[in-house]
């Protein structure tokens, strides 16, 4: 929903609540601003904000690999989302799959050499610049930010998603 759109709202149905359609299109509006600084900052060293995450979550496991199914979880995307991603970053030779020795049916994504390199020069420009993107709110702010956030994030997952939630 655009201002325009939440304006015609208002004048077709007076009684409606415009605080939530408001509080929505900020949410989305914020969010699609911060992907796009991600992605610009990202995009030098050809990777994508879910790229970027995927990578950053290799790098910061032991082994620096995961089973494709631990990757699906923790960057909260299906399996099939993980599969296309890892695609990507093997064709980039930043990751490799490896089969698990003791279960075949098991696959793991492994950085390779050159992933570990891009995610040691990567990973602590993108936090400072997240540090830096924040700066915008004060401490308190940001804590207000992130309790709203998670709240309304667990009442989708509850209600809505239907998913086993966690803070």
């Amino acid at each position: 929903a655009s201002l325009h759109e939440v304006a015609m709202v208002r004048n077709l149905f007076p009684d409606a609540e415009i605080g939530s359609l408001e509080a929505n299109l900020a949410v989305v509006r914020a969010f699609a601003a911060l992907e796009d600084v991600l992605n610009a900052s990202l995009a030098p060293f050809g990777l994508t904000r879910t790229r970027y995450t995927v990578l950053r979550v290799l790098y910061m496991s032991e082994g620096r690999k995961l089973q494709m199914t631990e990757i699906s979880r923790r960057v909260n995307v299906t399996s099939t989302n993980v599969t296309r991603l890892v695609d990507a970053l093997e064709q980039q030779g930043l990751v490799e799959r490896v089969a698990d020795p003791s279960d075949r049916r098991v696959t793991y994504a492994r950085l390779t050499p050159q992933g570990e390199a891009l995610g040691r020069e990567v990973i602590p420009r993108t936090l400072d610049l997240v540090i830096d993107l924040w700066k915008v709110m004060t401490p308190a702010e940001q804590a207000q930010v992130k309790t709203a956030l998670t709240k309304f994030r667990l009442h989708l997952e509850r209600h809505y998603l239907h998913k086993p939630t966690s803070a």
